[in-house]
């Protein structure tokens, strides 16, 4: 639990009408081609998490390039996100997610691979510099990044099917309004995890409708991620390894080094 965030974790068969929604989206026609085309058919499940957010009045950060509280980040590589609104996020400075058109195409993570957040400091001898790395990769891509952000507004009861490879964080709160939605990330079978995942215990995965109980017990067999979303997203990656990104990596790469040297990072 945070200020802005309550986060509960591993919902497994606590909530037979979520367990349901999620069938659905599973089953339904339109949702599963969508769905077959990113990742195949055969799917595995590496979590299930609800998340309340609280309203609390998040401002911009007051350095780097991300124009919402929550920084621009990618998680796990080759994950399918599928995210229900329990409640709507459905206009501006509510806490919606928002995102980079584009952004699973870019080979680094923003947060981990360039110079996008605050700034990174030194401190020495009781006199705080500000160490501001000249970072003229990493404001490229940012400025790239603003002009071309989207959001996602949704009503309650909306859903999306979400790469999580793609660029994204999350807008302010202006209005003080609680907000709940709830997430499910899976994996094609084909691929592994990024780490240790565990199936749900048996007497959770009983009381999961079929589909979901298959993918939630990570038994599905394997299946090749050729000619899928997610394996032309991972490859597109590779190729742009080089020219700016690379660029904006290593100024991240040398602005750590000093921090560490240094012994601090402050805001």
């Amino acid at each position: 639990m945070t200020a802005p965030t309550h986060l509960l974790l591993d919902v497994y068969g606590k909530c037979p009408t979520l367990d349901r929604l999620v069938e659905k989206i599973l089953t339904d026609e339109l949702s599963f081609a969508l769905l077959r085309k990113m990742a195949r058919p055969k799917l595995k499940l590496r979590g299930d998490n609800a998340q309340q957010l609280t309203g609390f009045l998040g401002e911009a950060p007051k350095a780097g390039s991300a124009p919402n509280p929550h920084e621009w980040h990618r998680d796990s590589p080759g994950e399918v996100c599928i995210s229900i609104f329990l409640t709507g996020f459905d206009g501006p400075n509510m806490e919606a997610t928002s995102l980079v058109l584009g952004g699973h195409w870019h080979p680094y993570c923003p947060r981990w691979n360039c110079l996008l957040g605050p700034s990174h400091r030194i401190k020495k001898r009781n006199v705080t510099l500000g160490y501001l790395f000249f970072k003229k990769f990493s404001r490229i891509i940012g400025k790239f990044i603003i002009n071309i952000a989207a959001w996602a507004y949704v009503h309650r009861g909306d859903f999306y099917i979400f790469i999580n490879d793609t660029w994204h964080g999350r807008e302010s709160a202006t209005n003080g309004l609680p907000g709940i939605k709830f997430m499910v990330g899976f994996y094609p079978t084909g691929m592994p995890f990024p780490d240790i995942a565990t199936s749900p215990p048996e007497h959770a995965l009983e009381r999961l409708p079929p589909k979901l109980r298959m993918a939630a017990s990570q038994q599905e067999p394997m299946a090749s991620i050729e000619d899928t979303i997610i394996k032309r997203t991972l490859d597109k990656q590779k190729e742009r390894q080089k020219f700016i990104f690379r660029l904006a990596q290593i100024e991240k790469q040398i602005a750590d080094w000093l921090t560490k040297r240094n012994s601090i990072y402050g805001k």
